[in-house]
């Protein structure tokens, strides 16, 4: 009978056991303990506390989003392909630290959901024993009105699988990592797709193109092209109008305004407004707010609840993975208190849709339909050689950029793609995976070896294997005309490899007290002018104008910590 590897670690932390006799999970306490166990059993450890990093707004610290979670992904399936190859023990391990603790259980969690078909019932009881677990909150600078477990996250994360917002388990997963690391920055466009070929989050654009540096903020005609190639019909803003809507209406996009005070929860008639919008709409909706945040996310999580039969948790944990710093303050529990009201009218619509033209699809069935030119969590992927005994394996390897650099890219070939979920459920039994039938080693094995050249990765490599920034992609994105053409001209073409997807990006909050994305830039040149620009954009009182940016001792440390590399 095999031993579980996790009783190896008692002096040195808690321990849990991922899948029998290949993945140990640890949360130390005690490192030099910990070492000596690693080196006597001759195991393979690795760490990713300082290589995948969450960039705080404020008091927030997690969970990691969707692109660090992928690398993690990533990384542990190529490091359980060496320590196979090597006929040894693999050892993920975490901590010292609360916070490290909980957003590794998530990317544990993650692993077993999206690439071991676990349900997050059976991935959380594995985790249990690590417990207790520091709950995850939103990022404003309050006392925190909501708890944000990791059961809330992998739920999440579960159901997005589920309906097929996530396909990572599937051996035909598009996933594209440059695409989401490129496109989620300030300088990039800052948006993420939330439901594929649905929602469309991002941050405002702005009414004139305003240049500091190598960066330029974004007006309405720089998206055009991007959303036309994602199938964007809609756009849907909800703060107040910092730039003409009808420059939208000219790129051929329906407008609607459906405004309610920033950070706060809608009314009724919002409400229903804009889940009328969302249904009665053929086509992607590209919704904003401010920071693309708050407003933007409590919408969204009440279309997931009504139509895709999330509860108000698992939607709060999963938009917050994709799109970090996502519904904020008292409007995690307007979602709360509005779920089973959702719940019970999107029974309705399906039942009166039903009565109407015939029997439906259930409701995590729905994107099945979805076209391949919609994605952008979902792109193409590469199969890659084996990964060798002796090679280095790092989550921060760069990704090469969209085909077309910018807010807009080749568009896939628009073919649809089934995206039903490849193979059967869990037990609803849960079990010690050391004393288990060799059910799950089995399914393991049968991942890794559809996966043997590992399509857990991302686009194609070039010779450059880059994530290029705004600045060098002014140039493609203006056109002759367009008003971003004349803040681009005479800038560098050349492009700057980039380690991390946060680079340039100082995550703080407006004097306001809501979180925003700023560039790094607006605050290591102290730029009082510009400073003042962005100001003038907010909706704050004069009083609440008088309290500043608020960057949090975090969010300071990274970007000292990020100049010092640079400089290096």
């Amino acid at each position: 009978m095999m031993v579980p590897q996790r009783s190896m670690f008692a002096g040195c932390g808690q321990a849990v056991d991922i899948v029998a006799g290949r993945l140990t999970f640890v949360a130390v306490t005690d490192r030099d303990a910990f070492a000596s166990v690693i080196a006597s059993q001759h195991m393979i450890e690795y760490n990713v506390d300082r290589e995948l990093v969450y960039w705080p707004f404020f008091k927030d610290f997690g969970p990691l989003n969707l692109g660090l979670a992928y690398r993690f992904c990533r990384k542990t399936a190529q490091m359980l392909q060496e320590a196979e190859t090597q006929g040894r023990h693999l050892v993920y391990h975490t901590g010292p630290g609360d916070k490290y603790k909980a957003n590794a259980a998530v990317l544990v969690g993650m692993f077993q959901v999206l690439l071991l078909q676990r349900a997050p019932e059976r991935a959380y009881k594995l985790l249990q024993p690590l417990e207790p677990f520091l709950p995850f909150r939103d990022p404003s600078m309050g006392t925190s009105l909501f708890d944000l477990t990791v059961y809330h996250c992998l739920c999440g994360v579960g159901k997005a699988r589920d309906v097929g917002f996530l396909d990572w388990h599937l051996p035909s997963s598009d996933f594209n990592l440059a695409e989401y690391e490129h496109y989620e920055q300030v300088e990039n466009g800052d948006l993420n797709w939330i439901v594929p070929g649905k929602f469309l989050a991002f941050s405002g654009p702005a009414a004139q193109p305003f240049q500091m540096g190598t960066y330029v903020t974004h007006t309405p005609e720089d998206y055009h092209r991007y959303f036309h190639l994602k199938g964007v019909k809609a756009v849907v803003r909800l703060n107040n109008q910092t730039y003409d809507g009808q420059r939208f209406v000219s790129g051929g996009f329906a407008m609607h305004e459906l405004f309610f005070p920033d950070g706060s929860c809608p009314s009724d008639s919002i409400l229903q407004r804009f889940l009328k919008i969302a249904e009665s709409t053929e086509g992607s909706l590209a919704v904003h707010c401010k920071a693309g945040l708050g407003r933007t996310g409590v919408l969204i999580c009440a279309y997931l609840i009504k139509h895709h039969g999330f509860t108000a948790e698992e939607a709060i944990g999963y938009i917050r993975i994709c799109r970090p710093g996502s519904v904020i303050g008292p409007q995690q529990k307007y979602l709360i208190s509005k779920a089973k009201q959702l719940a019970a009218e999107g029974r309705e619509f399906r039942e009166a849709l039903q009565a109407k033209s015939g029997p439906t699809s259930k409701p995590e069935d729905r994107t099945k339909r979805i076209s391949r030119a919609s994605f952008s969590i979902n792109a193409s992927s590469l199969r890659r050689a084996p990964v060798a005994p002796s090679a280095p394996v790092s989550a921060m390897e760069p990704d090469s950029a969209p085909a077309v650099a910018g807010l807009y890219r080749t568009s896939s070939n628009g073919t649809a793609k089934t995206m039903s979920v490849d193979g059967g459920k869990d037990p609803d039994h849960v079990s010690d995976p050391a004393t288990a039938s060799t059910a799950d080693s089995n399914r393991f094995t049968r991942f890794m070896r559809r996966h043997t050249t590992v399509r857990i990765t991302a686009a194609k490599l070039g010779s450059q294997s880059t994530v290029r920034t705004r600045s060098q992609s002014v140039q493609a994105l203006s056109k002759p005309g367009s008003q971003a053409a004349a803040a681009s001209r005479g800038r560098s073409q050349e492009s700057q490899p980039k380690q991390a997807a946060q680079m340039g990006v100082a995550r703080m909050l407006a004097p306001n007290g809501q979180p925003r994305k700023m560039p790094a830039a607006l605050l290591q040149s102290g730029d009082s002018e510009a400073l003042q620009h962005f100001e003038s954009l907010e909706e704050a009182t004069p009083e609440e104008l008088k309290h500043g940016w608020t960057i949090g001792a975090a969010s300071q440390k990274l970007l000292s910590t990020q100049r010092t590399s640079l400089r290096s």
